[in-house]
């Protein structure tokens, strides 16, 4: 008795089987009083022409840059200044001679 019924059911699953369309049905677009107002203002803005007298206050007219002056040269006795340097003698600093070797006495 109850494998009859299991075998009826299983024949009844199988006629009532039948593959149906579905159909996607777009949402109808629900009204938005505020966001269709926004859209009609942004719509409607135009943007304010530019005109080249409102930079006027605004910034500082551009002017050059002074040109630099060269540094000027000290005129001298240059030759007699560079024959001095010559003929200077180098001072050392402290130097110790221990047999024979020189060796500079101080921290590096």
């Amino acid at each position: 008795m109850f494998s009859r019924t299991l075998r009826l059911t299983a024949r009844v699953a199988r006629v009532q089987v039948v593959p149906a369309r579905t159909f996607a049905i777009s949402s109808v677009r629900s009204a938005d009083p505020l966001q269709d107002l926004y859209i009609k203002e942004l719509r409607s803005y135009k943007a304010p022409t530019i005109k080249a007298s409102d930079a006027e206050g605004q910034v500082k007219a551009w002017k050059a840059p002074a040109t630099p002056v060269a540094p000027s040269v000290e005129t001298g006795d240059l030759a007699g200044e560079l024959s001095a340097y010559e003929n200077e003698t180098v001072q050392l600093e402290a130097v110790e001679a221990v047999e024979g070797e020189v060796q500079k006495t101080g921290e590096w």
